[in-house]
């Protein structure tokens, strides 16, 4: 009964604290909802298996009699050996995870840097503690540094904690420990530049602090002078308990925790007293100590978004620590807190159920756990996305750039806004409203709104107006000959009615409002490009500059007359590029050897007269003719004729070679009165 009245009174001193430093003016505004901060921290236990038991009773204790909200297991979890097998991490990994507060792991030096394999034991640690307190409901989410992940800070009630990597030096290399002591103080220094001026004190935890450890402890030092909040630093290498306040600076503590066996865990309240910011309970309970009951810890689970008509899975948690009734009966209820329909839960008393809503919008739903005594909850944000619809807009017209509110349902999760199929900028103001700007290149049409769930579209146009002049932001190509097209992009181009170059009129195509294609018109000269419409005139901030076609040009080829199949060399200037090779017109190859140099060959077909060659500027035409020649003739042979005999009046058809150029067919001497030449094989 005693104990039970120390603690009413302990708490009750605890309340006046705050109320006076309230009363006083005190900048309290960092801690939430003025609340103290009450942790327990264990360390150097179990040493060895007659320990285990030990450490599973002051659990079981913890679970039963603390107010903490959360447990630090300073350091080392058996007694220092080199033998460091997988089993022991596991089996303390097992009892700890009995606790019912969220708990960290602090690495100490036995289960790493004085195991005989310190990288295989360090394997072990991180796959059994790196991120234990996330086993664990209700865990903080904790930042962690990038270069040692295992070091960790969060904020709460307006206290910064910090969790270190400290072992001792003891069978480390001297490299690896200095460059771990350095990446201490880079997390302490940033976590107290960070957040230095969201909290009212500190507590940094570490395994160890010794002058061994001066490259760390000389730059602790600096940053919690700089800090001049309260700081504690939390230790359990020296295995018997002290509290030295100040230590080195004035607003430094320094707690060391007993050897786990020999003690309780200790009980640390940090309050909001400037003067003595943080009381130590050794000895926390008693075997007549009356049941703490906390209030169960309830996840609800994170935020979610599923599409209408999808039924949504609940992931949620509930534990308690078994005051009042053991192992922890707890009741459990799942409500809507807001929400624009009708929510149904398939079993609202079970953390993890199934719930259907009859419309689409934003719901926060809770869920609530009571043992009894006391009742926790946590809140969790529906979003469940219908297609949308429109039911107005307004303005009904507007320029580019020009700002719109579409009014309907279901908007949440919009994912596109389009002006009769452009996409446009835009944002979601709430369920009913959203607000966007009309796009470049957006014409008069319906407005519409998609989701992932479906699309509308408004039942009347939106009317894209025009009342500036056309500008031109660029132009390509930016030079040609008359005839080149051109595009120029820009804006306000839809009601361009004439489009010049240096002055002289050009065909156009309007492809949209930001974009139109132009041909450089017969007497174009190098200048700007003009644009103009109803509301003025666009000019081009550079020139387009209008070139001269340059054709080939022949002076000469030889040989001047040649067979078909004959090569045939023509000389001139411009011939890079050359596309084509004509011999009076007739198609020849060619190689071009350089721009005054080509190589072709009389082509079949070839007739008599001009040389031409063609580029993409135009065509370059001989002054005089190439002469084809015609091999000589060869006297007919008769190879056979059919039939062999028959009177006057008979056709025989004769085969041979050379029939080509026959001018008479004689029988005996005696000229047929006429043939016919069928190819240059037969005749009849």
């Amino acid at each position: 009964m005693k104990n039970t009245m120390d603690r009413t009174i302990y708490l009750f001193l605890k309340i006046c604290v705050i109320c006076i430093h309230l009363l006083m003016g005190l900048n309290v505004s960092a801690w939430s909802q003025n609340e103290v901060l009450i942790f327990s921290v264990i360390g150097d236990v179990p040493y060895d298996q007659s320990e285990e038991a030990v450490l599973q009773q002051q659990i079981i204790e913890h679970n039963l009699y603390s107010p903490s909200e959360f447990m630090v297991h300073v350091g080392d979890i058996q007694k220092e050996s080199l033998d460091c097998p997988e089993s022991v991490y596991s089996k303390v990994a097992g009892f700890l995870s009995d606790l019912k507060v969220p708990t960290f792991i602090i690495p100490g030096d036995n289960e790493w840097t004085d195991c005989g394999d310190p990288d295989q034991a360090w394997s072990f640690w991180t796959e059994h503690f790196m991120d234990f307190e996330q086993n664990f409901c209700g865990a903080p989410l904790v930042e962690r540094q990038a270069v040692r992940p295992e070091n960790f800070a969060w904020v709460t009630k307006g206290v910064l904690l910090i969790g270190l990597n400290m072992p001792g030096e003891s069978n480390a290399h001297t490299g690896s420990h200095e460059q771990r002591l350095q990446d201490n103080a880079d997390w302490v220094k940033q976590q107290f530049a960070d957040k230095g001026d969201q909290v009212q004190a500190a507590v940094v935890f570490g395994h160890s602090l010794s002058e061994e450890d001066s490259l760390f402890e000389d730059q602790l030092l600096i940053e919690v002078d700089n800090l001049g909040l309260p700081v504690i630093y939390v230790m359990g290498e020296e295995h018997e308990f002290s509290f030295t306040n100040p230590y080195k600076v004035d607003n430094l503590s320094k707690l060391v925790v007993d050897q786990g066996a020999n003690a309780l865990p200790l009980q640390v309240t940090v309050t909001l007293d400037p003067i003595d910011p943080f009381l130590i309970e050794q000895t926390p309970w008693s075997s007549d100590s009356s049941p703490f009951n906390m209030p169960p810890c309830v996840e609800a689970g994170p935020d979610q978004v599923i599409s209408h008509g999808q039924t949504l899975s609940f992931d949620g948690r509930a534990e308690d620590d078994g005051v009042p009734t053991s192992p922890g009966d707890l009741e459990l209820n799942w409500i809507k807190v807001s929400g624009p329909g009708e929510v149904t839960f398939a079993d609202p008393t079970s953390a993890t159920t199934t719930a259907s809503f009859s419309t689409g919008g934003n719901y926060v739903l809770s869920l609530t756990a009571t043992d009894g005594e006391l009742t926790g909850s946590d809140e969790m944000v529906v979003t469940v996305t219908a297609p949308p619809t429109i039911t107005s807009f307004s303005p009904t017209s507007g320029l580019v750039g020009s700002e719109v509110t579409i009014i309907g349902e279901n908007f949440i999760g919009a994912t596109a806004v389009s002006f009769n199929g452009t996409s446009a900028v835009f944002v979601v103001d709430s369920a009913g409203q959203i607000r966007t700007t009309v796009p470049n290149g957006a014409t008069t049409g319906p407005l519409s709104v998609m989701n992932d769930t479906g699309a509308a579209s408004s039942s009347t146009d939106f009317t894209v107006t025009t009342s500036s002049s056309p500008t031109i932001s660029s132009f390509s190509p930016t030079s040609g000959p008359v005839g080149t097209e051109v595009t120029v992009v820009g804006s306000n181009f839809t009601e361009v009615s004439l489009v010049s170059f240096n002055g002289v009129l050009s065909s156009f195509s309007i492809d949209s409002d930001s974009q139109l294609r132009a041909t450089v018109p017969v007497g174009a000269t190098t200048g700007p490009i003009d644009l103009i419409g109803p509301h003025g005139t666009g000019m081009s901030g550079s020139v387009f500059s209008v070139t001269v076609p340059s054709p080939p040009t022949i002076t000469a080829f030889s040989p001047i007359s040649g067979l078909v199949g004959s090569e045939v060399t023509i000389v001139g200037e411009k011939f890079t590029g050359a596309t084509s090779v004509l011999f009076n017109g007739t198609s020849a190859a060619f190689t071009v050897v350089s721009s005054t140099e080509i190589h072709t060959t009389v082509p079949v077909d070839a007739t008599t007269g001009l040389i031409s060659v063609t580029n993409s500027e135009g065509t370059g035409t001989s002054s005089s003719d190439f002469t084809v020649t015609s091999p000589p003739s060869l006297p007919p042979t008769i190879v056979s004729f059919t039939p062999t005999s028959g009177p006057v009046g008979t056709e025989v058809t004769i085969s041979g070679s050379n029939f080509t150029e026959t001018t008479d067919v004689a029988f005996n001497g005696t000229s047929a009165p006429s043939f016919t030449v069928d190819s240059d094989s037969q005749l009849r």
